[in-house]
């Protein structure tokens, strides 16, 4: 028998601000991209977060 600590936050689902600093250019590069998507800034940024962190 073990005990094991288990981090349950990736099943929080409730949406949180977040500030952030980027350079204007890229600011307006993600809403060109997420405008194209048919996604919000904050959906398109949480996407890429996502799909970078899958590749760690």
């Amino acid at each position: 028998m073990a005990l094991v600590d288990v981090n349950f936050d990736f099943l929080e689902k409730k949406a949180v601000p977040v500030n952030i600093t980027l350079p204007v250019w890229l600011r307006n590069r993600i809403d060109k991209a997420a405008k194209d998507s048919g996604v919000t800034r904050s959906g398109f940024i949480a996407q890429a977060a996502q799909e970078a962190m899958r590749n760690i």
